[in-house]
């Protein structure tokens, strides 16, 4: 099923690695990347694998086909016999095979800045990703997706999320955070870039159960104040309990689960 595997193996032993880009379709900024920098890279030591995971998804430009495969990625999962999930075991073994996984993602708000998604136990892995944001504690309350799997096998796995998926400039980031974490896992000659990092953490995720719609457009990391209105579920307002920051907010239809998530600076 998964048509475009990129294998590269240094002369000299290190870590297992795996890049991963259009595990969202519509997310193309790692799939750019990994076409530009398959045909150049030469890995000095360890192995590496890129992978671009949904091929099909990415040739009709959607986030799936039959179902996020990024909620797919769980051993306990019940069997649907989507596409997705078949291709979720495939990619599996490759996960299993790593000992670190990078996995490419964009936003769909325009206003979107890069970030990094990870533990708190892994922040020296996200210190060598050039991208100045991190947000930890999304362990709390997704699964399903590739670096929950990673870590639940107590390896490693990153999510960046490269800026604006109708930008450009998010293929420019997808391709500096491959080459500055390879060279940062000693894969690649360099030094990697240092970048200065702010730290939020998520500790609030709203589901929504009838429509929800927002009460103005919240770009992501904007400021929401305390009793702030951020939408309405039905007729019920869904308001800020504190001063925080916001994420991923998006009109929704009834049901759809994960509306928007809150942060606080560390």
């Amino acid at each position: 099923m998964l048509k475009e595997i990129y294998i590269f193996k240094g002369e000299k032993p290190g870590l297992k690695v795996v890049i991963l880009g259009g595990v969202h379709g519509n997310e193309v900024c790692g799939v750019h990347a990994i076409r530009k920098l398959a045909p150049i890279l030469k890995i000095q030591q360890g192995e590496l694998r890129m992978i671009i995971a949904n091929s099909k998804a990415v040739e009709k430009n959607v986030r799936y086909t039959e179902e996020n495969l990024n909620r797919c990625f769980r051993l306990d999962k019940e069997n649907t016999g989507t596409y997705e999930e078949k291709l979720s075991k495939e990619i599996m073994r490759h996960l299993n095979w790593a000992d670190v996984c990078l996995d490419l993602h964009a936003s769909n708000s325009k206003d979107s800045r890069p970030f990094i998604i990870c533990r708190d136990d892994r922040l020296e892995y996200a210190h060598i990703v050039p991208v100045e944001t991190i947000v930890t504690g999304f362990e709390k309350y997704y699964s399903g997706d590739t670096d929950s799997y990673m870590e639940n096998q107590s390896k490693v796995g990153l999510c960046v999320e490269c800026g604006y998926l109708g930008d450009p400039k998010s293929t420019d980031v997808a391709d500096g955070c491959i080459l500055n974490f390879l060279r940062g896992l000693d894969l690649l000659e360099g030094n990697p870039k240092n970048v200065q990092k702010k730290e939020f953490e998520l500790f609030f995720q709203y589901h929504n159960k009838d429509k929800f719609v927002l009460a103005r457009d919240f770009p992501d990391f904007d400021l929401v104040l305390k009793d702030e209105v951020i939408g309405y579920d039905g007729e019920k307002e869904v308001k800020a309990d504190k001063d925080c920051f916001i994420i991923f907010a998006r009109n929704r239809e009834p049901g759809y689960g994960e509306t928007f998530c809150l942060l606080e600076k560390v």
